[in-house]
């Protein structure tokens, strides 16, 4: 595979798993090492349903040309520097990562720590076999700091650091940096957040932001963008579905504030909007929620270049999701290449503002803090 070509010196000399959680989970296994950090590649299992076939990364398609975008890259690592910066603690701090894709929130967090001397562990949890590649081959190996990258998925966040860190061992901050709504269905947003606020310290931060909400597109232009790529695609846009959407998300979070309620259809992406994801983590828990403090709430308008707005076309989760209320005559064979495709050439459509062809996308940033003292929520 290409993470035995790409991914440095494979150690066979792996250790099994010998603690309470089934053996079975970790059969199968791959272990890199380089320097202070490890990358550990292992079967999704169950989790494998979860995900997409046609949103896997590869070599053509995939989330790195937008994650090096600046002004991607500077409004994250601006949230960081109020979060991790802030609260981590100098000495021996862990801090977990779920969904960390291409390894932005690490890169970012090491060059914070090493500007304020801070020495520690990042743990980085992502299902994506490419993208876990490309974030263990780009994060350099510093002294003081090791970071341990791990294939996996956030509902099972609890199982993965009682291997790294044992049944009891805890973490001083988490993270789940655009990628909370690319967690399929409400029960898996609500186990991942589950597993991350059972292991996270009293005291303890979690941050999380989004793209992906009700307020994230507000600029009409966003239209043309579409209507251009669904002309070139020859489908029909199937209104109904939107709004079924939407009547399973946004209407039933303000009908139902226990937050008790399931995506009907968990295959595709729910926009929800960020009330839905502020109460699932502050509500009290009798009433949904896990009962968090917070300590930032604010919304941050980032310019998406039309180099920004390539790229984001290219990762393969997001031009599924673009044509995700489209449908084709029967019997065409419509391939995520041909998504991409037509949703890059569509931005060609974007009416330009004195000349220059951009958008703005509203990124919803939160962090919250676990109350010293507060109650560990029970198992689900």
């Amino acid at each position: 595979m290409a993470a035995e070509t790409s991914a440095g010196k494979m150690n066979w000399d792996m250790i099994p798993y010998t603690g309470d959680k089934a053996t079975a989970s970790y059969e199968g296994e791959r272990l890199f090492t380089k320097g202070n950090n490890t990358l550990r590649l292992r079967p999704l299992g169950k989790w494998a349903e979860t995900i997409s076939a046609d949103a896997e990364q590869n070599e053509q398609n995939n989330f790195v040309p937008f994650s090096n975008d600046p002004a991607y890259r500077e409004a994250n690592r601006k949230l960081i520097e109020k979060s991790f910066g802030k609260y981590a603690p100098d000495e021996g701090f862990i801090h977990l990562d779920v969904g960390g894709g291409t390894g932005l929130m690490v890169q970012e967090g090491i060059g914070i720590a090493q500007n304020k001397g801070k020495k520690g562990r990042f743990i980085m949890v992502e299902p994506d076999e490419f993208a876990i590649v490309q974030a263990f081959n780009s994060t350099p190996s510093v002294d003081g700091i090791s970071v341990n990258f791990v294939q996996g998925v956030g509902q099972e966040v609890e199982q993965i650091l009682d291997r790294e860190i044992g049944p009891d061992g805890m973490v001083d901050s988490a993270s789940v940096l655009d990628a909370i709504h690319e967690i399929r269905g409400i029960d898996n947003k609500r186990s991942t957040t589950r597993g991350i606020v059972n292991r996270l310290k009293p005291g303890g931060i979690l941050i999380e932001n989004s793209a992906f909400t009700t307020i994230a597109q507000q600029d009409p232009r966003y239209g043309r963008w579409k209507f251009g790529a669904i002309h070139r695609s020859g489908g029909k846009r199937v209104k109904a579905r939107k709004e079924e959407v939407k009547l399973e998300t946004a209407e039933q979070v303000e009908i139902k504030k226990t937050l008790d309620f399931q995506d009907s259809d968990s295959s595709k992406t729910a926009i929800l909007p960020p009330k839905f994801y502020v109460d699932l983590l502050t509500l009290p828990e009798e009433e949904g929620g896990f009962g968090m403090e917070v300590i930032l709430k604010e919304e941050e308008t980032v310019q998406m270049s039309e180099s920004a707005l390539e790229g984001i076309t290219t990762y393969p989760r997001f031009s599924e999701g673009f044509f995700e209320d489209v449908e084709f005559e029967e019997g065409t064979v419509v391939t995520i290449g041909d998504k991409i495709r037509w949703a890059k050439e569509a931005i060609k459509d974007i009416p330009a503002k004195d000349g220059v062809i951009a958008l703005p996308r509203d990124w919803y940033n939160i962090i919250v803090q676990k109350p010293i003292g507060a109650p560990m929520p029970q198992a689900a």
